[in-house]
């Protein structure tokens, strides 16, 4: 079982270290370190940056751009942004921090230090939809989800950079005061992709996560409307939607959720492929996701000591990056013996609710139109489908759309697996190469609201239409747990967020 702590991580990761060598053992090196190489300001702010030394003698007096101020206080330098200037000058630089070990030698370390005014997000949501190059974000850090007030995050001391899809995509994430900030990729063009971003308590323990997509698409501007719903033209997270080329294809499966849980897991790199999308860490080295089983004891509160299932809410909430296989003696839920079938619901937006703001997961009547009948089909005369099968269908059910001309592709991305066997870092994915049968077509599977063990009568039971499942040779938008695994909770699907 792999933990996945936070506060160790960025430790190890952000320490810049410059050691001197020779025959002496490690804890007589002389050595300074500075916790992160670079810092983002609003103008006249004061921020700290901690620095490991051994064997120093004495420190110098920091070299700093105009106007910005830099003192040593403890392990700790405590830098000072400039007051806002009429010609915008001294907006960035570099701060020089040197010592002078025990033996004479000199040691030094540099951070970059700029202003850059945080564009404020009113968030109240899991998901945040940023368009900015080389831009820096704030949002309120300090509440859950789509709570609409409150504090009840006011005990977390960190931010966190949890994975993101490139080096740059989403960097310098800090909780500062009562915001957690960020900052886009300094690009001309937007370096689309997605991250996750923590606040963390005292031990580094992750209290609450927010996915970051970033992106050009509007899902406002752009929708579709299916079932009487306005629907997201695009899955949850999806850098496309289109069926030209399988590039295309593999940008447009988006992220993949296990039910209930707001925090989301890649898919495979490219189409037709099992090897999932490269992660990144926050000092920019190759990560991936980690895999438990529901099962599995756990240390969540970060003391040493197990006090926890790996298959609880609280588990699921300190380690965002955890893919949570299920256990067939619980239906192969994510969640150790038992079911949380109101974590989503097809009413109104939940608190675990992973969509951005004004969005929420899809009830489960919205791809009725996508059969004739509204229930399974293998007959294609029954199929609301333009076109061949190409990378998954190009839906147009007339009947639930008040324009008529509107069609909407969905690709068919698989899905993560569900069981201890198959939910493993590499080829975990299963229906995308080939589906069960060998036949060679590609499944797409897409989570509703409601959970496949719930019925729409309210009585929990193996029957309810949970998902939406097709083939090249079947399309069921009703999809039920029944007798079938394929729909179990702890498998990992795209979302299609629908208009609150």
């Amino acid at each position: 079982m792999t933990n996945f702590h936070i506060k160790t991580a960025l430790l190890a990761a952000a320490t810049l270290a410059l050691a001197l060598t020779g025959c002496k053992k490690d804890e007589e090196y002389a050595f300074l370190s500075l916790d992160t190489a670079s810092m983002d300001f609003e103008w006249g702010q004061t921020k700290e940056v901690g620095f490991t030394a051994r064997q120093i003698a004495s420190y110098g007096t920091p070299t700093v751009p105009t106007g910005w101020t830099c003192t040593r206080s403890g392990n700790k330098f405590v830098i000072t942004a400039p007051m806002q200037s009429a010609d915008g000058t001294n907006m960035k630089g570099k701060i020089k921090v040197t010592a002078k070990s025990k033996d004479d030698t000199e040691l030094s370390r540099e951070i970059s230090v700029a202003i850059k005014i945080a564009r404020e997000i009113a968030a109240g949501a899991n998901s945040i939809i940023v368009s900015r190059p080389g831009d820096r974000f704030k949002f309120y850090a300090r509440r859950r989800g789509n709570e609409s007030s409150g504090t009840s995050l006011a005990a977390a001391t960190g931010g966190a950079l949890v994975w993101a899809t490139s080096k740059t995509v989403v960097f310098n994430v800090s909780l500062e005061g009562d915001h957690l900030f960020f900052s886009t990729a300094n690009t001309t063009e937007l370096e689309e992709g997605n991250a996750v971003v923590a606040v963390t308590d005292s031990n580094g323990v992750v209290m609450w996560s927010w996915h970051i997509w970033v992106t050009t698409f509007d899902p406002a501007a752009e929708p579709d409307h299916l079932g009487g719903s306005v629907v997201m033209s695009r899955n949850l997270g999806a850098l496309a939607n289109s069926n030209a080329t399988p590039a295309e294809a593999a940008l447009s499966y988006g992220l993949y959720y296990q039910w209930g849980r707001k925090d989301p897991f890649v898919g495979p790199a490219v189409w037709n492929s099992n090897v999932p999308r490269a992660l990144y860490n926050v000092s920019g080295n190759y990560t991936t996701h980690h895999y438990n089983v529901s099962s599995d004891e756990v240390d969540t509160d970060g003391d040493g000591k197990t006090d926890n299932v790996a298959g609880s809410l609280e588990f699921a909430t300190a380690y965002p990056n955890n893919f949570i296989a299920g256990l067939e003696s619980n239906d192969f839920d994510w969640l150790d013996g038992g079911h949380n079938t109101g974590a989503w619901s097809p009413a109104s937006k939940t608190l675990h609710d992973p969509c951005p703001a004004g969005w929420r997961v899809a009830p489960p009547t919205i791809w009725d139109g996508f059969t004739a009948t509204g229930a399974s089909s293998t007959d294609p005369a029954g199929f609301g489908v333009e076109g061949d099968y190409a990378y998954g269908w190009t839906f147009k059910p007339d009947a639930q759309l008040p324009d008529q001309s509107v069609r909407v592709f969905f690709p068919a991305a698989g899905r993560r697996s569900f069981s201890p066997t198959l939910a493993k870092p590499e080829d975990n994915y299963t229906n995308v190469v080939n589906d069960a049968d060998g036949v060679g077509h590609p499944k797409g599977f897409y989570w509703s609201a409601l959970h496949p063990l719930h019925s729409p009568t309210g009585i929990d039971e193996p029957g309810g239409g949970a998902s939406l499942v097709f083939r090249n040779d079947y399309v069921n938008p009703a999809a039920t747990r029944g007798a079938t695994e394929e729909y179990a909770p702890a498998g990992g699907f795209p979302l299609r967020c629908v208009a609150e």
